[in-house]
């Protein structure tokens, strides 16, 4: 319970350790939630308020001693707390900016360089409706397929995680990207500028940045390398993982 010591009103905390467990423990922790087993003082001692009566001391041992397994008592393998430890030799220490001499290569994925469109503004509005009078999840079930060109068992695969993605979102967030992604602004202009090596990589099924438009932007970037995702959509590398990192690792080698 909080409130049991004076002049603080912090959460009490018991830890029972021994290496002498009985058989039936050794491997377990068994965790009591106790938070509301209290009464509360006659008369207060600054934040002390609250105190363990008998029946509630009595309580607790019996819950621990029979190893209980209840709404109050939790019995877990040792396992269940498990961790990785990774030791730090020595702090990594990066200086990020983002400056053009500081960019050695530049990767472009299933993107895109036009401004927006008139069509969008009705066709993106009515996705974010959509999210907020149905759900995300109804959301997922309209958005999501037309941007998937891989095989129907492929899709079959990939869908229900890129469904609880779009489920762990909220139509606010998604609204927020709607409207960043309506004020883009055109970025041709920039890609002559591009003096570094760069890839452009799209699905061939991609209908939303497709291979066409990527073709168009490398005629305008100096130094770029066009590669074509056979059997994917505008989540190739979601689609098509091996053949997309297949790809970027045969690109690093050159740039």
């Amino acid at each position: 319970p909080t409130e049991m010591f004076y002049n603080t009103g912090i959460a009490t905390y018991l830890w029972i350790l021994t290496n002498r467990k009985r058989r039936d423990r050794r491997g377990k922790v068994q965790l009591i939630n106790a938070t509301d087993l209290f009464v509360k003082m006659r008369k207060s001692l600054g934040n002390k308020r609250n105190e363990l009566s008998d029946g509630n001391i009595a309580e607790i041992v019996d819950l621990y001693g029979d190893l209980t397994k209840n709404g109050r008592s939790k019995l877990l393998d040792n396992s269940d707390f498990g961790y990785h430890q990774i030791t730090v030799e020595r702090p990594l220490r990066l200086a990020f900016q983002v400056k053009p001499e500081r960019i050695a290569a530049l990767g472009l994925l299933n993107t895109g360089v036009h401004p927006t469109r008139d069509a969008e503004y009705e066709s993106r509005g009515l996705l974010v409706r959509l999210a907020r009078v149905q759900g995300m999840t109804a959301l997922a079930a309209q958005w999501l397929p037309p941007m998937m060109g891989a095989s129907p068992a492929r899709v079959a695969q990939v869908m229900p995680n890129l469904t609880a993605m779009v489920e762990r979102s909220t139509p606010d967030s998604f609204a927020g990207q709607i409207n960043a992604l309506l004020q883009r602004p055109d970025a041709r202009p920039v890609l002559s500028s591009i003096n570094v090596p760069t890839l452009l990589l799209s699905g061939t099924n991609d209908t939303w940045s497709s291979l066409a438009q990527h073709a168009d932007m490398q005629r305008s970037v100096p130094h770029a390398t066009l590669v074509e995702i056979a059997g994917a959509g505008h989540m190739a590398p979601i689609e098509r993982p091996d053949a997309v990192a297949r790809a970027l690792r045969a690109w690093l080698m050159k740039a």
